[in-house]
């Protein structure tokens, strides 16, 4: 029996591009659904996506030009997996990478 769960988040891609004939919307449903896809090989289960701004602080450069830095929206899905479950990691476990 388990006695809660693990957790994985993986940051994906903030920008995509969609195909000439392709909607954007298939094109970012059709990318989410091949990263959910490739975990649940692995044994994680989907559990949720979120979105999380990071600035970027400016250089120098920046800076003496009065810039304030940059902020970026990233998504990231969260999987998990019962505790007993996850007992052996894989190499996947480390990278946090999405597939592309």
């Amino acid at each position: 029996m388990a006695n809660g769960y693990r957790y994985k988040m993986v940051s994906i891609a903030p920008n995509l591009v969609a195909g000439l004939k392709e909607e954007p919307s298939v094109a970012a449903a059709k990318y989410l659904e091949n990263a959910v896809n490739q975990y649940a090989k692995e044994g994680w289960e989907f559990h949720r996506v979120d979105h999380l701004q990071v600035s970027k602080k400016q250089g120098c450069l920046g800076i003496w030009l009065g810039s304030r830095g940059l902020f970026v929206t990233y998504a990231v899905i969260t999987f998990r997996r019962p505790v007993a479950l996850s007992q052996s990691s894989s190499p996947r476990d480390a990278q946090g990478v999405a597939p592309g």
